[in-house]
C-alpha cells in the first residue's frame, strides 16, 4: 500500500518553539515594529517614501500583521471558511512565505548595506542619531533574524526572481526623486545617477541581497517539514508530495515489470 507524506502550513509552525508560541512572538514583534515607522516618521517625514529603509519599515510591520490575522484565520476553520470568499488568494498560505521573502531580503540588504558604509566611511554621529540608526537599521532586521529562527518557512530559489520587481519600483522612484529634483540632490552618496557609483552601488546592494537570501534558503534546509494540524485537515490544506497521477503511472509500471518477469 502506498501513503503520501502530506505538507502543513509552514508558515504557521513554529521551529524551536510551539505554534502557540510563534503567534505570540509574532504578536510582540507587530507591536515593537511600529516603533521604528514612528522614529523615521517623526524625525524626517518629508523624505518619508523614498528611502528603501522605509519601504523595508513598511513591509516588515505590515508583514508582521498581517500573519497575526492570518494565523487567526488558518486555525479556525469557521472563519477561514466564511473570509475566504471574500478575500481569495489573499489568505493562501503561500502568500506568507512570498511576503517573509521580501521582508528578510529588504532588510538584510538594508542592515548590510547600511552598517557597512556607515563603518567604511566613518559617518561621524551624535548619540541621539546612533540610537535611532539602530532603531531604523537594526530592529526591524532582528525581529525578521528571529521569526527566521522560529518558523519552518522554507525559500525556494526560484524565488529571488519574484521579489525583484519591488527593487525596480524603488529604483524607478529614486531616479525620479533625483531626475525631478523633489529634495535634496540624491537619497543614497552611492546612487547619484550621473556616474558609474551607481551601477556598482546597484549592484553591490544585488549582491548583499542575494548573500541574504541564500542564506536563509540554506538554513531552511536545517528545518524539519511542516505537519497538518487538525484544523488544516478539515480545511483540506494539504498536499501530498506526490500527484496522484505520478503514483497511479508508478504503481501501473511496477504493476507491469511484475507481470513480464
Amino acid at each position: 500500500m502506498t501513503t503520501t507524506q502530506k505538507k502543513g502550513n509552514s508558515a504557521i509552525e513554529g521551529h524551536w518553539v510551539t505554534d502557540r508560541g510563534l503567534a505570540l512572538y509574532r504578536i510582540v514583534a507587530a507591536i515593537v515594529s511600529i516603533g521604528p515607522v514612528v522614529v523615521v516618521l517623526t524625525l524626517d517625514p518629508r523624505d518619508f517614501v523614498f528611502y528603501l529603509t522605509d519601504w523595508g519599515l513598511i513591509i516588515t510591520c505590515l508583514y508582521f500583521w498581517y500573519m497575526m490575522a492570518f494565523t487567526v484565520i488558518h486555525t479556525r476553520p469557521n472563519s477561514f471558511l466564511k473570509l475566504q470568499k471574500h478575500l481569495g488568494v489573499v489568505m493562501d498560505k503561500k502568500v506568507p512565505i512570498y511576503l517573509f521573502e521580501l521582508c528578510w531580503s529588504t532588510e538584510f540588504t538594508i542592515a548590510g548595506c547600511y552598517w557597512f558604509g556607515s563603518i567604511m566611511y566613518k559617518v561621524d554621529r551624535t548619540m541621539n542619531q546612533l540610537i535611532s540608526s539602530c532603531v531604523v537599521h537594526s530592529i526591524p532586521f532582528l525581529l525578521l533574524l528571529i521569526d527566521l529562527l522560529f518558523n519552518k518557512i522554507k525559500f525556494l530559489k526560484l524565488h529571488f526572481i519574484y521579489i525583484q520587481p519591488m527593487y525596480v519600483a524603488y529604483g524607478v522612484v529614486n531616479w525620479l526623486y533625483v531626475y525631478l529634483k523633489l529634495g535634496k540632490p540624491f537619497i543614497y552618496p552611492s546612487v547619484t545617477w550621473d556616474d558609474w557609483h551607481t551601477p556598482f552601488g546597484i549592484g553591490c546592494a544585488e549582491a548583499i541581497c542575494a548573500v541574504g537570501f541564500m542564506t536563509a534558503y540554506f538554513f531552511g534546509k536545517c528545518k524539519s517539514p511542516a505537519h497538518p494540524t487538525e484544523a488544516q485537515e478539515k480545511l483540506c490544506l494539504v498536499v501530498p508530495d506526490i500527484p496522484d497521477e505520478r503514483l497511479n503511472i508508478t504503481i501501473n509500471t511496477n504493476y507491469s515489470e511484475a507481470t513480464t518477469k
